[in-house]
């Protein structure tokens, strides 16, 4: 079996290519709405993917609209800008939010590029670290002017600048076996493309629910290093999932990889630590099958299998998903009873 490292440095690379098909599709867009000086800064863009959820879902949504990239569709489809705060009734306005998307997915603190002026009001998900609302009565704002060397970004004295808005951090987790954020405000991760089921969106909620994932996590890593090992690695944004009265749920995203959906649950750590496990198992499975082939190109992709934890049947694919992240989550039961 491929090691966690090994596994996330390789699909890693493959991303890489893909985060550049995404970059070329954007610059077609940008052709024609940007100015030289954006071209540019997209083009330094370009230079400094990031393996992240946010930066996956930012090219799966250059994927789906790559007809609008491209000329062809006059405006994109709703269902994939969404997310968006579309303000203005030009179309260019929604190649500006993407290009702000694509920046906030890649930067980090102490980032260093040329960017182009801000037009206000502008909402920033910055990555792992938390949105920045940016607004006030200048029409423009260079990014240059935030200071990043505290935990929050804050307007640069020499600026002259007036407040830039509010800054809300993503909850942490961090702990054994955990290191990951709650972004609660990160429009692209929480829509409902990727989640049909409603995410419970109560910040207050979500600081108590952390505690329970946390203590998941912590069963995890007392259970097995190597299980443990693959969350920490491979599960980087994790959302708490409303459940039904008599269901638990939880989902992994191939189009966000790094995020998963958890049981918003307070009261049963040991089943956060069954669908932790569970999702950490189908987040190394997609990064498996996104390096190599698992199947004969001649396997039956359109028939659907039995499989003893579901009532319908599934396609191959997926009936394979369901026995390797069942037999992890039995080995953890067999150790919990041993």
């Amino acid at each position: 079996m491929a090691t966690v490292d090994d596994l996330a440095v390789a699909s890693g690379r493959k991303f890489a290519a893909e985060f550049v098909a995404a970059i070329d599709l954007f610059t077609r867009l940008a052709d024609r709405y940007f100015d030289a000086p954006t071209r540019n800064c997209l083009e330094a863009l370009a230079g400094q993917p990031s393996d992240s959820a946010p930066c996956r879902e930012w090219c799966q949504t250059i994927h789906e609209i790559r007809g609008f990239c491209s000329g062809l569709d006059a405006v994109p489809n709703s269902s994939y800008t969404s997310h968006l705060d579309i303000d203005r009734g030009d179309a260019g306005r929604v190649a500006e939010l993407l290009l702000w998307q694509l920046f906030g997915a890649v930067s980090r603190p102490g980032s260093r590029l040329q960017l182009p002026p801000i037009h206000f009001p502008l909402r920033l998900a910055l990555g792992g670290l938390g949105v920045l609302r940016l607004e006030g009565g200048e029409s423009s704002l260079r990014l240059e002017k935030l200071d990043w060397s505290g935990d929050r970004p804050a307007l640069r004295k020499e600026s002259g600048a007036a407040s830039f808005g509010s800054w809300e951090p993503h909850l942490g987790l961090a702990g054994p076996g955990v290191r990951a954020t709650i972004p609660l405000e990160d429009r692209a991760l929480t829509s409902a493309r990727l989640q049909d089921f409603p995410i419970v969106s109560s910040r207050a909620y979500a600081r108590d629910w952390s505690s329970v994932v946390l203590r998941g996590a912590r069963d995890i890593a007392e259970y097995s290093p190597l299980a443990s090992a693959a969350v920490e690695r491979f599960v980087s944004h994790v959302l708490p999932l409303l459940c039904g009265d008599h269901a638990i749920g939880s989902a992994s995203r191939q189009e966000a990889l790094g995020l998963v959906f958890l049981p918003a649950v307070l009261d049963q750590p040991d089943q956060i630590a069954e669908c932790l496990l569970h999702e950490a198992m189908h987040q190394y499975l997609f990064r498996l099958e996104a390096c190599a082939r698992l199947f004969d190109p001649a396997s039956p992709s359109a028939e659907a299998f039995f499989s003893p934890w579901r009532r319908d049947k599934r396609p191959l694919r997926m009936t394979l998903h369901g026995g390797f992240v069942f037999a992890a989550v039995a080995d953890e039961e067999a150790g919990d009873a041993a």
